[in-house]
């Protein structure tokens, strides 16, 4: 999608880059609007379930189209906050049922940054795909290569696919340590070693299968 068409995308006006979508059925959107409080389209609320971290939305320059694709800021009476934008951008009335974007499961840009991780893995490229994506975004192109390059893929993916629900596993699978900073008082950080990572079996699970094994730690 080019650069006027992209944002098109998030008010299924345009089903470019999209390979495959859940769409949403009438009475679908008062629970999508109940998660992502505050809902962009209803100014009469000042209810906030949660926020993106207020070092996320800077990472896209002015130029990178999905800036203003993916968030909105939001005046509340606990104060201004950016706020995500991205599945309520559907061109409806707010108390509209249909008023919330399809669910996009698999997006072409995904499958750039799949290629362009595994290319940089094995030392074989993957600054191409990268590149291809930022352009098409708006946002500058590099020339990182080794670690460097790995890391912006991973920024990439980051800003790419906020809240597509890949974030918690690019981060168990790259074995990272989350350090939360904002919002937390108790329980900040979780190692890349905890076993919170994965839940535990189930009991019944257990006696019903010899076989089965505990997760480490429990």
């Amino acid at each position: 999608a080019d650069m006027d068409e992209f944002p098109l995308i998030w008010e299924d006006a345009s089903t470019a880059e999209v390979i495959w979508s859940i769409n949403y059925e009438a009475g679908n959107a008062p629970l999508i609007r109940e998660i992502y409080k505050p809902d962009p389209k209803d100014e009469t609320t000042d209810e906030l379930s949660w926020r993106p971290i207020t070092t996320l939305r800077p990472l896209y320059a002015t130029s990178d189209v999905r800036r203003d694709a993916y968030y909105i800021v939001r005046n509340l009476e606990a104060g201004t906050y950016v706020v995500p934008n991205k599945y309520f951008a559907k061109t409806s009335a707010i108390n509209t049922p249909d008023g919330v974007a399809n669910f996009k499961i698999f997006r072409t840009a995904e499958m750039y940054l799949i290629r362009a991780e595994a290319l940089a893995m094995l030392n074989l490229g993957g600054l191409t795909d990268l590149n291809t994506l930022r352009a098409s975004r708006g946002a500058a192109t590099g020339a990182e290569t080794g670690a460097a390059l790995l890391t912006a893929i991973q920024t990439e993916r980051r800003k790419e696919l906020f809240i597509e629900g890949h974030r918690f596993f690019d981060l168990k699978r790259t074995t990272r340590t989350v350090n939360r900073t904002e919002g937390c008082s108790s329980y900040c950080s979780l190692p890349s070693t905890s076993r919170a990572w994965a839940l535990p079996v189930p009991q019944t699970e257990i006696i019903a299968n010899p076989n089965m094994v505990q997760n480490p730690g429990y």
